[in-house]
């Protein structure tokens, strides 16, 4: 069973490494955006995911290398596409600062995130990264789901609301005090790149989606290693493929085990009936235990191990709570072998979302290394790695963001500026950054697996965390100094709107769940 309130505690903890990891690159100087950029990634996309998912969980390498092409490929490819949100994350910075453009960038963020997976339901019904999710057209018809469309309409009009105070702030500052606390601020360009940004950003979610199988073969995996130090030695057993569930429930009399003729069962509905009706669990031993048939001799097995749980509440619940037929499966061995599963789900499932992470943020860096090369390449910065002394057309760079202050570049070109690059800082500076952002997946994965019947909150939680934080570090580096009380007052009802709109989503994926505001205000108050 998982801990709601720690789920809560490390959606906040990722949100507050996703709001802040862009502060220690306003330590770099004199390297241009893309070099700072692609240095933190290479911590944020390819060494922390490696390394932690490497020490926190069992086989990394087994659990990936037995996974299918199509589910590599497709979680990588979302990645990519993410890669896309996280390339403009740092251009939204640059151009509209931390609060606006964390705020406006996760509005849409939330908003598409909860829209493009029942849309695509709804056009690519057998697709299998979103086989779980509702069309747009069972969302309109239910309460739930007008519900939830409310919260998406809501968050465009924080969107809304910051893009007015994004304005109000332009038109109403002076040049000078613009520059000074952003200095590249353009709301134009910041509200175009936020808004590709957002779209992009919430294929994180797909990507998730997509590497399921990867997070259940690693708690598999974790079974097998925790039983094995307590000397119980079990197998994996492969998923049963969908073709053949379905041949063994529509071969499946019901009126013989004991329920209404007539009545059909998915290969889902018989396993909840082997959990919550012994009769039928004694049936299903009694007809398959013995039988030819490989799919029901693993039911019948599966359902004689369950009814070993005995008394045992907390190791039947937590068999229950399992996902997919062969992670049942493999913990109700364990339990008839006299292993505590319980104890094994706790150690091991809060680490199980890390081994998705090296695929997907793999298909993130692919994205922002070819764009950062190019912009080397371009902008003849490449030599910046290496080199102890920057250009002089060069000299106004850093993670302040002023490639393009023309009072900078008037004062570098005079021959005015220190000239030495402070390697070493510049490294550790954005390896801090980009190990801080990697901290944003590492505590995400971690949270959901706690969420437990509240596992609705996850993608809200996580949204609405990453913009008050950032909101802060906007406030903290005086993003909004100068700007008016109007500014003010419409960024605050900006980003407390935006908050309102992930937490009304929430509200109506929970009532789709069967769960009631009620449900909420336990998760909140206790």
């Amino acid at each position: 069973m998982g801990n709601p309130f720690l789920g809560v505690f490390l959606h906040w903890c990722g949100g507050l490494a996703s709001g802040s990891f862009y502060v220690p690159y306003k330590g770099v100087k004199k390297w241009s955006w893309e070099n700072y950029w692609l240095v933190g990634g290479f911590f944020s996309w390819i060494i922390c995911p490696w390394i932690f998912a490497y020490f926190m969980t069992s086989d990394l390498f087994g659990v990936l290398g037995q996974q299918s092409a199509s589910t590599l490929a497709w979680t990588y490819f979302f990645g990519m596409l993410w890669g896309f949100g996280g390339l403009t994350y740092g251009l939204t910075m640059r151009f509209l600062g931390l609060s606006l453009g964390t705020g406006v960038a996760l509005g849409y963020c939330a908003a598409f995130g909860t829209l493009v997976p029942p849309i695509f339901k709804a056009l690519t019904p057998n697709f299998f990264v979103f086989a779980g999710s509702p069309s747009i057209v069972e969302i309109s018809k239910v309460t739930s789901g007008q519900v939830t469309l409310a919260g998406v309409g809501i968050c465009l009009v924080g969107i809304a609301i910051a893009a007015l105070a994004g304005y109000t702030k332009e038109s109403q500052m002076p040049e000078e005090q613009k520059k000074k606390s952003i200095k590249e601020f353009s709301f134009k360009k910041g509200i175009l790149v936020a808004t590709f940004c957002g779209i992009m950003s919430a294929c994180f979610a797909f990507a998730l989606q997509s590497g399921k199988s990867i997070n259940i073969a690693s708690l598999k995996a974790g079974y097998i290693q925790g039983a094995a130090a307590s000397g119980i030695h079990v197998a994996e057993s492969a998923e049963i493929p969908a073709a053949k569930r379905d041949q063994f429930a529509a071969g499946l009399d019901t009126a013989a085990f004991g329920l209404n003729a007539g009545e059909k069962l998915d290969f889902a509905a018989i396993i909840v009936n082997i959990e919550t009706n012994s009769a039928f669990a004694a049936k299903i031993i009694a007809t398959y235990a013995k039988s030819t048939d490989e799919v029901g001799q693993r039911v019948a097995a599966y359902a004689s191990n369950f009814e070993m749980t005995g008394t045992n509440e907390l190791a039947a619940s937590t068999i229950i709570g399992l996902a997919e037929f062969s992670e049942k499966e493999l913990a109700a061995n364990i339990v008839s072998k006299g292993g505590d599963i319980v104890s094994l789900q706790k150690h091991y499932s809060i680490w199980t979302g890390l081994p998705a992470l090296p695929v997907l943020l793999l298909g993130g860096f692919t994205t922002n290394f070819i764009w950062c090369v190019l912009l080397n390449v371009k902008n003849r910065s490449g030599y910046q790695y290496f080199a102890s002394h920057v250009k002089e057309e060069h000299a106004h760079h850093g993670g302040t963001g002023s490639e393009h202050n023309p009072a900078a570049v008037a004062a570098a070109n005079r021959g005015n500026v220190d000239l030495k690059i402070p390697v070493l800082p510049n490294y550790l500076f954005s390896a801090l950054a980009g190990t801080t952002w990697y901290f944003q997946f590492f505590f995400y994965t971690m949270g959901a697996t706690q969420m437990g019947k509240y596992d609705f909150a996850s993608w809200t939680l996580h949204m609405a965390s990453i913009i008050i934080f950032a909101t802060i570090w906007g406030w903290i580096f005086h993003e909004w100094k100068g700007s008016s009380k109007k500014a003010h007052l419409l960024i605050a009802g900006g980003i407390a709107t935006l908050v309102l709109s992930t937490g009304v989503i929430g509200l109506g994926a929970a009532m789709a769940g069967g769960r009631s505001f009620h449900d909420i205000l336990k998760l909140l108050l206790g």
